[in-house]
């Protein structure tokens, strides 16, 4: 992703074609450019590639602690799907 033709972060996808489905491995945004909406912008590229190369749905994984992306995440319509808990000892 760039801004200003400068680097911006990125964006690591898959398609899985046959099985219609894409997933997101990985998304970055440099520290100074956050909360400039690069995130959002780069989410719905993800959306429209995969959707482009035949996915029907999309899927990632966001840890438990990191509030800003499931609000965002959940703001571009994702649900959550599963659960996943830890204890430290």
């Amino acid at each position: 992703m760039k801004n200003e033709e400068r680097l911006a972060g990125y964006l690591w996808f898959h398609v899985m074609k046959e099985e219609k489905k894409a997933f997101l491995y990985h998304i970055y945004i440099l520290d100074a450019f956050r909360k400039q909406g690069i995130a959002r912008e780069a989410l719905r590229f993800f959306e429209e590639e995969a959707r482009k190369l035949g996915a029907a749905s999309l899927g990632l994984h966001v840890f438990g602690s990191n509030e800003n992306a499931i609000e965002l995440y959940r703001k571009l319509g994702f649900k959550q799907a599963s659960v996943s808990m830890n204890k430290i000892l």
